[in-house]
């Protein structure tokens, strides 16, 4: 994202008092050049600013960086103990590199005196390393500040299906906005084809996008159970 457009979106979310945003979604942040001075930006403004990474891009340089920043937390996608469950999951990457860069991270915050970022570790639990999880929180506890366990969800019904009778109005659609790099902004954060546009911060307030009549009428959907409505939403698990 353009840094003019990421500016127009942190003024308007400052005037509203927005507490705090994300800057990932569906990219790793770390290969945005600018991420450093786009947290420093919200951060001076008033914000609590997140990033989720699997760490793989860190070097000295980032991390001292991140710390500069002010970033409040980071969570690094990290879902194996073993190397070959790791890379199994995490394709391309390198389970030693980004083990290097965990403690990198880390220890950069320690040696710079800084409370944070909170370095954060989450485990997505699969078939696959569901039997290396009490591994994982053994040999990390106590070195990050948190880790999680965490279940894998079926990305608005793409991947696996859920019974239609477990399923409640999601709550997301009133508590967050996802604004993609380009200024559309997506139904949620799981809409990662983009299907569902609610509008465009380039030439639309957030304000205005957040109360128009086409999120009002998908909120109506979910609280009158036409999930139907909106394909994306119909079978999404994360409405459990």
């Amino acid at each position: 994202m353009d840094f003019d457009l990421f500016q127009k979106i942190i003024d308007e979310c400052a005037a509203h008092k927005t507490h705090r945003i994300h800057l990932h979604n569906f990219g790793e942040p770390l290969i945005d050049r600018e991420l450093t001075k786009k947290i420093s930006y919200a951060k001076d403004r008033g914000m609590k600013v997140r990033v989720f990474s699997n760490l793989s891009l860190l070097t000295e340089e980032l991390a001292q960086g991140l710390v500069s920043s002010g970033l409040d937390d980071i969570k690094i996608s990290f879902d194996g103990y073993t190397r070959e469950t790791f890379e199994n999951i995490r394709r391309k990457l390198k389970f030693e590199d980004v083990v290097h860069n965990i403690r990198l991270l880390i220890d950069t915050k320690n040696r710079m005196g800084s409370s944070t970022p909170k370095v954060g570790l989450t485990f997505v639990e699969t078939p696959e390393n569901s039997h290396e999880k009490e591994l994982f929180l053994k040999e990390w506890k106590g070195m990050a500040d948190n880790t999680i366990i965490t279940k894998y969800h079926n990305w608005g019904g793409k991947v696996i299906s859920h019974a239609q009778a477990k399923l409640i109005p999601c709550p997301r659609i009133w508590s967050t906005l996802t604004v993609l790099w380009n200024g559309d902004v997506a139904l949620c954060c799981l809409d990662f084809d983009g299907s569902v546009i609610l509008g465009n911060v380039r030439t639309q307030s957030i304000a205005d996008i957040y109360q128009s009549d086409k999120i009002n009428d998908i909120r109506n959907y979910h609280l009158t159970w036409q999930y139907s409505r909106i394909p994306i939403c119909s079978d999404c698990s994360l409405r459990k």
